[in-house]
């Protein structure tokens, strides 16, 4: 592919300081068996050797974006956006991997499908969470009826590598909010489902790595914008969910440092959704603290 033709999709790896990891993805990706694309890399403001690792790549489909400094995951993906010539985003963060075929399997997948329903806008996958200690653990998804109620309970398709996405839907929606240093594709994705349908695939195509727990005093400030915006106009029910699933994020974040905290937002969230407590109990055998 020349830099004149235009790809049919634009892959987005925003990274800032993950030299170490970055290959892996940009490896993947160039394995891939669907071979119409272009990678957009964004370096946010890394300084780390991130440059000698990028200029191991001479593939033409490789194309490099520098922030001057570190503005974000929201930035970063929308400076990659605002620059994508293909009519579907890909998404793949710097520290997680795909299967070979992940792009051909979902992109056809995704079409057939679009001609059945035209408000189906993306399509994401199953995956293999790879654990800090050494296991592997398949994350699969039933199928959804209604994706605003399901994105009210929390945001679990891990959309930062295997989401895609027709591009025209960042012109009904709108990009990413920049104000969000966490949260920001859950965010994202409560607007996306107000007015439009995603797909899953149902196949483990991507590898996504865990990482450090976010600590609570990163995820306050998001979390309290993020129930700001999106708690209003919802029925009392939704609302209820939506805090619910809210607070419970904000136990997660503080359990190993502050019990007595992680007990009160523990608390709050059962009490306004008592569904929880059966995703916590799912979630606590397969991932103890």
């Amino acid at each position: 592919m020349t830099l004149s033709e235009v790809p049919r999709i634009s892959i987005v790896i925003p990274t800032y300081n993950r030299s170490f990891v970055l290959s892996r993805a940009i490896k993947s990706v160039l394995q891939q068996s669907f071979h119409d694309f272009e990678v957009i890399v964004v370096d946010d403001g890394s300084t780390d050797s991130l440059d000698g690792v990028l200029n191991l790549y001479s593939d033409p489909r490789v194309r490099v974006l520098k922030h001057l400094e570190n503005k974000g995951a929201a930035a970063a993906r929308n400076t990659a956006i605002k620059a994508a010539r293909g009519n579907i985003i890909a998404f793949l963060d710097s520290d997680d991997k795909w299967d070979s075929t992940k792009l051909e399997k979902q992109i056809a997948h995704f079409e057939i499908l679009r001609e059945k329903n035209k408000n189906i806008m993306g399509s994401f996958t199953w995956f293999f969470l790879h654990k800090q200690n050494g296991k592997k653990e398949l994350r699969k998804f039933k199928k959804v009826i209604n994706w605003k109620n399901y994105f009210l309970e929390g945001c679990f398709i891990s959309p930062g590598s295997t989401l895609i996405m027709d591009k025209k839907a960042y012109e009904h929606v709108g990009l990413y909010d920049e104000s969000f240093k966490r949260f920001e594709d859950w965010e994202w994705l409560l607007r996306f489902s107000k007015k439009f349908d995603l797909i899953g695939y149902e196949a483990p195509l991507s590898h996504i790595y865990q990482g450090e727990k976010p600590l609570y005093k990163t995820i306050q400030l998001p979390m309290k914008n993020l129930i700001k915006i999106h708690k209003k106009n919802l029925p009392f029910t939704q609302k209820m969910k939506f805090l619910g699933a809210c607070n419970l994020e904000l136990f997660y974040s503080c359990v190993e440092k502050n019990i007595f905290r992680a007990g009160y937002f523990f608390i709050l969230s059962i009490s306004m959704n008592p569904r929880l407590l059966n995703k916590f109990f799912s979630r606590l055998l397969k991932s103890p603290f």
